[in-house]
C-alpha cells in the first residue's frame, strides 16, 4: 500500500516520503519507476516483510527546473499487486534576474543632472521596474521602460554647495506574481566646482 497517490511540493518544499506499507502476510519486492527528472527518489527498489513499512525520500531539484508547474508521473510496482499511480508535482516560481548594463554616463549640473540608466530583466512572466536612487541630494524613483532591456531617467537634484558626488541607483523588478529583483548600479554627478 502506498500511503498517498499525490506529493504537492507547492512553490517551497525541496523533500516529501511516501510510505510504502506490506499489509499482507508474505514478504513483497517493491519498485518504482517512470522518467521523473527533476524529481528523484531516495530508493527504487526493496523489500518488505510482512506488516513491514518503508519511507521512500522524494526530492525535486528547483535549480535544475523550468520555472512553471512541473509534473510527474511514477508507477508503484509490488509483487503482490499491480501497479499504483504517485504524481509528483510542484511550482517553480523565481524572482526576476536584474543586472545594470549600462551606468548612467557623468551627467553634469545645475539644475538637475539627467542621464539614463539601462537594465536587463529576465522573467518569464510580465514585469514593472521601477528606477530608485539615493545619494547626498533627494531621493527619487520613476518608471523604467522596456522589455528585456529597460531604460529610465536619473535625474539628480543639484546639492548647493557640492560639486562631485556619487549617487547610487537602484532597478527593482516585480513580476505577476510579486517576486522582487534588484540590481544596483552607481553614477558619479559632476557639477561645477565652486569658484
Amino acid at each position: 500500500m502506498v500511503s498517498t497517490a499525490l506529493v504537492d511540493f507547492g512553490t517551497g518544499l525541496t523533500s516529501a516520503s511516501v510510505t510504502l506499507t506490506n499489509t499482507g502476510d508474505q514478504s513483497l519486492n517493491w519498485s518504482i519507476s517512470g522518467a521523473i527528472a527533476p524529481f528523484g527518489v531516495s530508493s527504487t527498489a526493496g523489500t518488505l516483510g510482512p506488516g513491514a513499512s518503508s519511507a521512500v525520500d522524494v526530492v525535486v531539484d528547483r535549480a535544475a527546473a523550468p520555472e512553471g508547474t512541473l509534473s510527474a508521473d511514477a508507477v508503484v510496482v509490488s509483487s503482490a499487486s499491480g501497479g499504483t499511480n504517485l504524481t509528483l508535482r510542484a511550482a517553480v516560481d523565481r524572482p526576476p534576474r536584474v543586472s545594470i548594463i549600462q551606468d548612467a554616463p557623468v551627467p553634469t549640473c545645475p539644475p538637475i543632472a539627467v542621464s539614463t540608466i539601462i537594465a536587463r530583466v529576465d522573467d518569464n512572466s510580465p514585469v514593472s521596474v521601477v528606477l530608485s536612487w539615493s545619494g547626498p541630494g533627494a531621493a527619487g524613483s520613476t518608471s523604467m521602460s522596456g522589455s528585456g532591456n529597460w531604460s529610465g531617467p536619473l535625474a539628480v537634484d543639484y546639492v548647493d554647495g557640492v560639486w562631485s558626488y556619487v549617487v547610487t541607483a537602484t532597478a527593482t523588478a516585480t513580476d505577476t506574481a510579486g517576486n522582487v529583483g534588484t540590481a544596483t548600479g552607481t553614477a558619479r554627478v559632476q557639477c561645477p566646482a565652486p569658484g
